[in-house]
Order: structure tokens, then sequence, then C-alpha cells
């Protein structure tokens, strides 16, 4: 009898914690005059307030299991850093809107990346992909993709399946193009990286 009891104690939770973090998503003005804690032991004193964080050029080479308990982190910066993974903590982070990854040492992302629903703006730029990664194609919310600088050499048609894409900056000798104009979904390109 009591196992009945304990699922739905725990169904209910996942839904209550779902309707409130989908309630507490800020708009983009918003979200830019939050304050910006740039520590992550500071952020974990005071794990509620924070919804933007820069740990750009820290020299991380990981980040702590902690940071899944910033649940109402929506904007991450993890720019100019060591990192050669994405850690498991980060998929706890389902309110991201803003991510950058600019400047790591990156050459793939894990699977948990194709749930972050709310994600409008993903910057891969500077690492080591030769690939768009196959969890990009999932986002559904995704506005702003920066590839540039990095080992591609080619577009997948499958760009065209991120309907919400507004701007999509390309690296230097890219060939394939086809279908992204096609789609209607990309409004425009940015192929140069100087651009």
């Amino acid at each position: 009898m009591k196992k009945p009891f304990y699922s739905s104690l725990i169904i209910g939770l996942f839904v209550c914690r779902s309707v409130f973090a989908q309630s507490t998503l800020l708009d983009a003005s918003t979200l830019n005059q939050q304050e910006t804690f740039t520590s992550l032991e500071k952020a974990l004193e005071q794990p509620e307030k924070v919804y933007v964080l820069d740990l750009s050029g820290q020299s991380l080479r990981t980040l702590p299991p902690g940071i899944a308990l910033l649940i109402h982190l929506q904007k991450l910066d993890l720019s100019d850093n060591q990192l050669r993974e994405i850690p498991p903590a980060l998929g706890q982070l389902n309110n991201l809107q803003w991510l950058d990854l600019y400047a790591n040492q990156l050459s793939e992302l894990p699977g948990f990346f194709a749930h972050f629903a709310y994600l409008q703006y993903l910057d891969l730029g500077g690492n080591w992909f030769s690939e768009i990664p196959e969890p990009v194609y999932s986002l559904p919310r995704l506005e702003h993709l920066y590839v540039y600088a990095n080992k591609l050499t080619a577009l997948s048609s499958k760009i065209t399946q991120l309907d919400s894409l507004e701007y999509l900056r390309l690296g230097k000798g890219l060939k394939f193009f086809w279908g992204v104009t096609e789609s209607g979904s990309c409004r425009r390109i940015l192929a140069n990286s100087r651009l």
C-alpha cells in the first residue's frame, strides 16, 4: 500500500519542481539585470539567488558537482577555461537559457544537452568540434548558435531542424550551406569568423 503513495509523492514533487522551474524563467532584459556571480563558492552560499554565473577565464578543468544546486541558474559563462568534457552535474540545470563554452577544449557534448528545453544562446566557438554535436539539433528554442574557430569542414542538413534559429556563426571553409536558407529558420548566417 505504501508503494503507490511514495510513487505518487515522487511524481507530484517532480511535477511541482517542473512547474516551478518554468514559472521562474526570466526574460532577457530581466536576466541581464540580475547580479552576476563570479565565484561558484559565493554562489553556493545563496543558491536560490543565483540566476547568472560567470566563471570565464578561471582555468577550470572541471566543474564541481555542487553546480547542480543552482536550480535557478539561467545564464552560465564558462568561456576561456580548459574544460575537456561537460560533467553530468550541468545536466541538472534545467533553466539554462544562455550558455557560453567558447575557448575550451571540448570535442563532444553529452546527450543530456538535448534536454535543455529553454536554451536560446549557445557558443561552442574556439573548441575542437569536428561537427556540430548531435544534441544541439534537439534544442527547440535555440536562437543563437556560434561554432566558429573549430575543426568543422561541413554543415549538416540537420541544422534545418532548429526552427527557432536566427543567428548561426560559422568558421571559414565550410562548404555545405544547402538547406539552411530553404527552411527559413535561419535569418542570418555569419560565415566568416571575423564578422
